[in-house]
């Protein structure tokens, strides 16, 4: 996930900021701050027929076309650091799939939303609507990883989780690879982890269980 601009205007936004506010449960916001739009109103329809930038990922955001520059390399360890942990997991239970690449999922038809977590997990009952002749997958993962990246304002990331939760994704991790810290949101509320705890999900991934400071090293 690399939202965000660069040029020192906005503050960037990592899990270490926020422990300095109050840390409650994300509630839906009515609009993004200031997003970078290409146009506005368009369908999911719409949107898959657009070409992807060389230098830039696409989202769409309630019917509009949202920038993301592509993220640095310290980003890209940690997804693939979470995204075989999940995978080793998914093999040895049968219980579900991971998907990685920022696949595109439709969490919103009306107005059109369509986000892609840097990592994602899908349980069995829910496998049959992976189609590798499709787009995208219609509705939410089941677990949304996403990855801070350098550039990240706090009213988006809040916004994207929202998002997820809004749509019914039922555990969202949040991962800060400045201060090494995962953000839990699970049941409405969320944690904090450290580099001392473990990165479990009983409910949704029982069994899963990996320490803080293995998905950093």
């Amino acid at each position: 996930m690399g939202f965000g601009r660069r040029d020192g205007f906005f503050q960037p936004y990592t899990v270490q900021n926020r422990l300095t506010a109050s840390f409650a449960p994300v509630l839906p916001f009515s609009d993004m701050e200031n997003p970078t739009p290409y146009t506005r109103g368009l369908s999911v329809e719409d949107f898959a027929s657009l070409d992807e930038a060389d230098d830039e990922l696409l989202e769409l955001v309630r019917g509009r076309v949202v920038r993301e520059p592509r993220p640095a390399a310290r980003h890209g360890l940690v997804c693939a650091t979470i995204t075989s942990m999940l995978v080793r997991y998914a093999e040895q239970t049968g219980a579900g799939r991971v998907l990685g690449n920022d696949t595109g999922f439709v969490l919103a038809r009306d107005p059109a939303t369509v986000r892609g977590p840097d990592v994602a997990y899908l349980s069995l009952e829910r496998c049959g609507q992976i189609d590798k002749w499709s787009a995208w997958i219609e509705g939410p993962p089941d677990l949304a990883v996403e990855v801070l990246s350098l550039g990240n304002r706090r009213a988006q990331i809040d916004e994207k989780v929202a998002d997820y939760q809004r749509a019914g994704t039922r555990v969202v991790w949040l991962i800060d690879p400045e201060s090494q810290c995962i953000v839990v949101y699970e049941r409405g509320a969320c944690r904090t982890l450290t580099l001392a705890d473990h990165l479990t999900s009983e409910r949704w991934l029982p069994g899963f269980s990996v320490r803080v400071a293995d998905v950093f090293k």
